[in-house]
């Protein structure tokens, strides 16, 4: 356990702080009066805060991201009544979301991309009324590959307050008028430089960790552009079990159906449920076409999804690089690999 470092006179940085671990309690005591709902990262996935004990910022991402507080897997949309009576169930959230990385933020940025081009109220109401504070990456999961997105840098990304846990303290920087209220409320001391030369090591060591050789953005665009029949497309096809776990984990999926759920007096609910590009019933059209019955085209799809689409679109990719997929899917399919071909590296 790392031992508090001393405030020094003039030798303090005025946006970022200290935080004793003792006092981590009175932070999520302090969001609880504000926030309906407060949510940490505990074990694999981020649930609603209840006893702080034994929670950390350090190590690697969760397992399970944070997307389903902003875009939950079922969502209901509207009720309506046979009599044509329609009840909008849009309504102003306000929840906090501690601990997430910054491939959660990134990937959250994608869906800025998505649901805001059409403004979609509810994932855009529900993100406005959300404080987060993020976290620093301390160790890289085995199939962390961010360095290809840009690392750990947090430089233009939002959020609210930013931590970087050292054991006994934690090195607390302030992105918003919303997180300096919180710093205000707490009394917090400036932190000593020191501890913002420890952080930039830690991110230098773990992107280093990761072992993964960062390849030209264009160059792999204009392999998606061109290799639309490689062999690659092929292995992957035999492997994937197209169970779409891929999809439900990955924090950038954004694919959804609507279903209206009606009882036996024509009342009911419209819902919003999500979907997977993997599944074979994904591309099934009411005449009984499947414009992506093959496997081959559905596991294709998912990819280019991730790194030709939006790059076209939006000039940004649609992976963050957490690896996420990868450490769900049961066949081990890695994209890794699929980037390494890109860049020349494989086969």
């Amino acid at each position: 356990m790392n031992e508090p470092v001393p405030v020094a006179e003039g030798d303090c940085l005025s946006q970022a702080f200290v935080l004793n671990r003792k006092d981590l309690g009175q932070l999520i005591e302090r969001l609880k009066r504000t926030y309906e709902r407060v949510y940490l990262p505990v074990g694999d996935a981020f649930r609603e805060a209840g006893s702080i004990e034994g929670i950390s910022f350090t190590g690697a991402r969760a397992l399970f991201g944070p997307k389903k507080y902003f875009f939950p897997p079922r969502e209901s949309l509207f009720r309506f009544t046979k009599e044509g009576n329609i009840e909008d169930l849009l309504k102003e959230e306000k929840g906090a979301v501690i601990g997430a990385r910054v491939c959660d933020l990134k990937a959250l940025e994608v869906l800025d991309k998505y649901f805001g081009e059409l403004p979609e109220p509810f994932y855009l109401t529900r993100k406005e009324g959300t404080f987060v504070a993020g976290a620093t990456c301390t160790e890289p999961h085995q199939s962390c590959f961010c360095v290809q997105f840009g690392g750990l840098s947090t430089e233009g990304l939002k959020y609210d307050l930013w931590f970087t846990d050292f054991g006994d303290v934690i090195l607390v920087e302030t992105g918003s008028a919303r997180g300096e209220e919180v710093v205000k409320d707490l009394d917090l001391l400036n932190a000593p430089k020191e501890l913002l030369y420890r952080k930039e090591r830690i991110i230098e060591r773990v992107e280093r960790e990761q072992g993964f050789r960062r390849i030209n953005d264009k160059k792999i665009f204009d392999w998606f552009s061109e290799e639309v029949t490689h062999e690659i497309w092929e292995r992957l096809a035999e492997e994937c079990y197209a169970c779409g776990k891929c999809n439900m984990i990955c924090p950038t999926c954004h694919c959804f159906d609507v279903v209206d759920m009606t009882d036996l007096e024509g009342s009911g609910e419209r819902v919003r449920i999500w979907d997977a590009c993997h599944l074979f019933r994904y591309g099934l059209v009411a005449s009984g076409h499947n414009f992506r019955g093959e496997r081959l085209a559905r596991a294709q799809y998912r990819i280019y999804d991730k790194f030709y689409y939006p790059y076209e679109r939006y000039g940004i990719f649609a992976c963050v690089g957490c690896g996420r997929c990868f450490e769900a899917c049961s066949a081990d399919i890695d994209l890794r690999d699929v980037l390494k071909v890109a860049g020349g590296e494989g086969s």
